[in-house]
């Protein structure tokens, strides 16, 4: 495959993923195996259930490249992909997670047409697994500096400024996609959305299981770009406020209602 012909690596994090691992690289590996522009890339955690043994199911059809090897984290195992990937744009379709039908051909139209773009967000469907409901979502790119607010598996990067920006921070052990968005925000990259569904978000992984979880992860990521003072404290300021109102709702109340005092 010609690299200079090669748009996009859609790359998938793995690890004991058996129970998922064969929807998602179906719903890839049907749009991608005969397009010279697009390469699937798979990265194991050294699982030790069958994920390993699907992936090699799927990788005798020459779709995809995979290695599987312990690694010391999702940051770890996405700088992996980052590496291993030869596309112009990288596109990170976890696990669990899964692409719409016709998303990888909508997204090479748009990179085309659109050769300034440094990063494309598009739309998802949130789907818990426990009641089988699907929950439709769009990016808003206008709260991009206070949270995550645009979604991990429909956000398609160019890969050199991913690593322009020193790809994903390792000690982050989660939001570490927010934590780099936030950086490609303050350093100026273009972003582009669409409203068109491109994949489907998974509820349970790392950052959707506890809004505590989540909140203290953005807060994290706001924290270490500090230097970007005039763009992040209004961000912090926001964060704090939603990480009092949910562990302190009665302080919260309380302070609000002093607030309306001085109105």
């Amino acid at each position: 495959m010609n690299c200079k012909s090669l748009k996009l690596s859609i790359i998938t994090i793995s690890y004991f993923s058996e129970k998922t691992i064969k929807r998602c690289m179906k719903s890839v590996i049907t749009q991608t195996l005969l397009s010279p522009s697009v390469e699937y890339i798979l990265i194991d955690g050294g699982s030790k259930d069958r994920t390993v043994e699907i992936i090699k199911e799927y990788a005798l059809s020459g779709g995809l490249k995979y290695v599987s090897e312990k690694d010391h984290g999702i940051s770890h195992a996405f700088n992996k992909g980052l590496k291993m990937a030869r596309g112009e744009f990288v596109w990170f379709v976890n696990s669990d997670d899964w692409l719409e039908s016709r998303a990888v051909d909508l997204v090479l139209k748009l990179l085309s047409a659109n050769s300034d773009v440094d990063i494309v967000c598009g739309s998802v469907f949130f789907y818990n697994s426990e009641n089988d409901k699907l929950v439709f979502k769009k990016p808003n790119l206008r709260n991009i500096n206070t949270t995550m607010s645009v979604f991990h598996p429909a956000t398609i990067m160019r890969r050199q400024l991913a690593l322009d920006l020193g790809s994903f921070c390792l000690s982050k052990k989660v939001a570490m996609d927010y934590d780099l968005l936030l950086r490609a925000s303050v350093h100026g990259a273009r972003f582009v959305v669409v409203d068109n569904i491109l994949s489907y978000f998974s509820y349970g992984g790392i950052s959707t299981k506890s809004k505590s979880v989540q909140l203290k992860g953005y807060l994290e990521c706001l924290c270490s770009n500090l230097k970007y003072r005039h763009r992040v404290f209004p961000a912090i300021y926001s964060c704090q406020r939603r990480i009092v109102r949910l562990y302190f709702p009665r302080v919260f109340s309380s302070l609000q209602k002093i607030k309306s005092y001085f109105r």
